[in-house]
């Protein structure tokens, strides 16, 4: 068995490839996450574009980077009752929107989702998981660098299909197109 060092330039070599190949990677969308429709006979500008001005609809303030073809809403804040003695929990609903170019014509992928307040919930949990039966300050609230919204705790619960569907529907509308293509 022959044993040989390997150059001092093969390792290098070698990260720099991998560093390159995984810069490289195409960015999708795995499509289980989001529904989606094809935007035929569309180019990037008028899909952009109708894109925007359905999510500004749906929620308002929005944030569009035209070099990802990425649109956010900001989350909307609301209050649902729950089961007798729960009383109100506060939730968000927040939604996002792509555009990709697959197969010669442009798809946009929507999600949305609806996620509950957990912060009350999570610091709770976090004292009596210490067993103390005085206050322990939580992760949370150690941390003396961050802002209240950073400290707060957001569980998805659900994603809203339907609103989904109509955010599709309005696009293909807005664009003139035929609306039933969503899955």
């Amino acid at each position: 068995m022959i044993k040989s060092k390997p150059s001092r330039w093969q390792l290098p070599a070698v990260l720099i490839l991998v560093t390159v190949q995984a810069g490289c990677a195409p960015t999708t969308v795995r499509r289980a996450d989001y529904s989606h429709t094809a935007l035929e006979r569309t180019d990037f500008e008028q899909a952009f574009t109708a894109a925007e001005k359905v999510m500004r609809n749906q929620f308002g303030y929005v944030t569009c980077d035209q070099q990802t073809a990425v649109i956010e809403a900001k989350p909307t804040y609301f209050q649902e009752d729950t089961a007798g003695w729960l009383g109100q929990i506060n939730l968000r609903r927040r939604g996002r929107l792509m555009l990709q170019r697959q197969q010669k014509q442009w798809w946009a992928y929507v999600q949305v989702v609806t996620e509950r307040n957990d912060t009350q919930v999570y610091s709770q949990f976090q004292r009596q998981r210490h067993g103390l039966e005085y206050e322990v300050p939580t992760p949370l609230e150690a941390d003396l660098n961050t802002t209240p919204a950073q400290r707060q705790v957001w569980t998805k619960i659900k994603r809203d299909r339907n609103l989904e569907a109509q955010i599709l529907g309005r696009l293909r509308e807005d664009l003139g197109l035929a609306t039933p293509a969503v899955r």
